[in-house]
């Protein structure tokens, strides 16, 4: 009776400091970020040789590696439901969100991210790039055929001169051509 009661005294002590254990490092854990994800093509992508490539999957990501204080867990749920857990105050995420006036009244966003398409030169001929490259204003001056630029687009200080020069000479050309026709 005496080695019965002794294991129970020992079980008890040890569950006991489990609870006292866990209780601790359940203080100490890191908050978790619930993403709320669903079944939105071209936005997530949940299965596939393209699992996980969507654009809001690939925001998800960049987030996750500038947040390690955070433990992130991606929730399949719905929009009703990602509303209702927001307006109750719990830590879940949506890239997918545009700002307008009721949302900002519940929900937090980060600041605007820019991107913008890269500059694009378009030759009217093909042209072998020489591996050390090449000078634009070279280019433009030894090209019989000119250059297409884009109008109204900014290609920084440098290339808008040479560029500017060069439609003034009529080695190059603007056109209303958008990022869209290139592909």
């Amino acid at each position: 009776m005496r080695h019965i009661k002794a294991v129970i005294d020992t079980l008890l002590s040890a569950a006991i400091i489990l609870l006292l254990t866990g209780f601790h490092t359940g203080a100490s854990a890191k908050p978790t970020l619930s993403w709320a994800t669903n079944d939105l093509i071209p936005f997530y992508i949940n299965d596939g040789a393209y699992k996980e490539q969507g654009i809001s999957d690939q925001l998800i990501r960049f987030f996750e590696s500038y947040l390690p204080q955070y433990k992130h867990v991606r929730i399949p749920m719905t929009m009703a439901r990602f509303y209702a857990q927001a307006q109750q105050g719990d830590l879940v995420c949506n890239p997918l969100l545009l700002k307008t006036q009721n949302r900002e009244s519940f929900l937090y966003y980060s600041a605007t991210m820019k991107p913008a398409y890269a500059h694009t030169l378009v030759s009217t001929h093909p042209v072998d790039y020489p591996a050390e490259g090449i000078s634009l204003s070279e280019f433009l001056k030894n090209d019989p055929d000119g250059l297409i630029v884009q109008a109204e687009r900014s290609y920084g200080p440098i290339l808008d001169r040479i560029i500017d020069q060069a439609i003034k000479s009529g080695h190059a050309k603007p056109s209303q051509l958008t990022t869209n026709n290139y592909s």
